[in-house]
């Protein structure tokens, strides 16, 4: 899926402490070292890693 057509940055949490946020930040600070501004993005894409219970997301930042 794809919003914006802008560059895109991905981001993980592992492990037993994981969460959706900390999967966004890490893409964010990618993105912000990357030299991307602030503004809107879209998170283009969640997947998680299971084996119960969750243990990993996985997200994807576009800009719009």
């Amino acid at each position: 899926m794809s919003h914006g057509g802008g560059k895109s940055w991905k981001g993980k949490s592992e492990g037993a402490n994981c969460s959706l946020q900390a999967a966004i930040e890490d893409a964010w600070a990618k993105a912000e070292k990357d030299g991307a501004s602030a503004g809107t993005y879209a998170v283009s894409d969640i997947e998680i890693t299971t084996v119960n219970p969750i243990h990993g997301y996985s997200v994807t930042i576009t800009e719009m």
